[in-house]
């Protein structure tokens, strides 16, 4: 009985590193991206602007960054974060 535990436990680790490594790879080919990649149209409203940063493991994530259009870079605002689990920055 212990034998089958073990061995689902090392599928289950293998298939958690496998879908790791693919959601790395998407975020990459999402990042070098050079147009509008988006599924939903462009506003005007807004600013868009493609930023990286490392996650505690030292691995680089993009992420979009959106702005109004009319923003004072001088003052501060509230804001609105949206992450994923596959980004390692949880503690």
């Amino acid at each position: 009985m212990k034998k089958k535990v073990k061995i689902k436990h090392c599928i289950h680790t293998l298939l958690a590193i496998l879908i790791s490594l693919l959601s790395i790879t998407g975020v990459s080919a999402a990042a070098d991206t050079k147009g509008w990649d988006k599924t939903f149209p462009k506003s005007d409203k807004v600013i868009h602007e493609k930023v990286f940063y490392p996650n505690r493991y030292g691995i680089t994530i993009a992420a979009d960054l959106y702005l109004p259009q009319n923003i004072d870079k001088s003052k501060k605002y509230a804001a609105i974060l949206v992450g994923t689990p596959y980004g390692g920055g949880g503690g």
